[in-house]
């Protein structure tokens, strides 16, 4: 094949690209439009020649073989101008290939290339690890997430602590919401707020309401993904020193979500609430 794009879960990655390797040629195109970091897992098996990485912030819903349905998605309704894919190289070029890869993704939707594929894979980092296990702890939609007070708190804590360990790597993250900046998203999860960002947090539900990935995960009785987004900043943010305390406690829920020791449902932002508290 002269091209690969790589759509399986980021647990199943290199079982896949393994798989994959007997049908690929020296210059075949590996491309991740993946959730989390997975790049790192793809160009040690085929080489970061062939690798090039893809950010997407499109939302669909599948519940039936073959039936996809587009959905709103947190990420473009944040956006003042909403990208659907965002294609880079490993070392930051726009190359030939980058640009063909743009031009094939635009039949999908607005598609640009970027000279910053870490930072930007980072930025998406922090609406996936905001809302995906929020979603799945509570059985809300993904527009509910935001507009919820109680849950809002939570993303704008998920959110922050993925800048703050994102940033400590080196990476040029940049918060979802805008022209808001990091200062503004920890006023607003503070006891006073943030007026503004809480009217735009609140703001209108999508034409096409859905769910994110992780949720529609824990309905189909799937593993998720939970280690490799919030549990993979909890890891690099103990690596780094910087405390994590909604992230280690969203992955303490969710697993136990996963198991069947809780159920899904509104409590699960007590019992994170509780955990955080403890951990002070």
């Amino acid at each position: 094949f002269d091209l690969v794009v790589v759509a399986v879960k980021s647990y199943d990655t290199q079982e896949a690209i393994k798989r994959m390797l007997p049908f690929m040629n020296d210059d075949t195109w590996v491309v991740s439009p993946q959730n989390s970091i997975n790049e790192v897992r793809i160009a040690p098996i085929v080489g970061a020649n062939r690798t090039v990485g893809c950010i997407t912030t499109i939302s669909a819903g599948i519940y039936k073989p073959a039936h996809i349905t587009r959905t709103g998605s947190v990420s473009q309704s944040l956006q003042k101008e909403p990208i659907c894919f965002k294609v880079g190289e490993l070392h930051g070029e726009i190359t030939s290939r980058v640009e063909k890869i743009v031009d094939l993704f635009s039949s999908a939707g607005k598609t640009v290339p970027t000279k910053d594929l870490w930072g930007e894979r980072w930025s998406k980092m922090v609406t996936n690890c905001m809302v995906n296990a929020t979603a799945a702890m509570t059985g809300m939609m993904s527009h509910e997430v935001r507009a919820n007070k109680i849950s809002r708190m939570q993303i704008l804590n998920l959110a922050i602590e993925t800048i703050k360990v994102g940033r400590a790597l080196g990476y040029n993250v940049v918060p979802p919401m805008g022209d808001f900046s990091l200062d503004d998203m920890e006023e607003a999860a503070g006891p006073n707020g943030h007026t503004e960002l809480d009217r735009v947090l609140s703001g209108e539900p999508p034409a096409v309401p859905g769910r994110p990935s992780m949720a529609q995960d824990v309905i189909k009785g799937r593993a998720t993904e939970i280690e490799y987004l919030n549990g993979m900043v909890s890891d690099k943010g103990t690596e780094m020193g910087i405390k994590t305390p909604y992230s280690n406690a969203v992955v303490e829920v969710l697993k136990a979500v996963e198991s069947g020791e809780f159920d899904v449902g509104m409590d699960n932002l007590d019992r994170v609430d509780s955990i955080v508290r403890a951990s002070a």
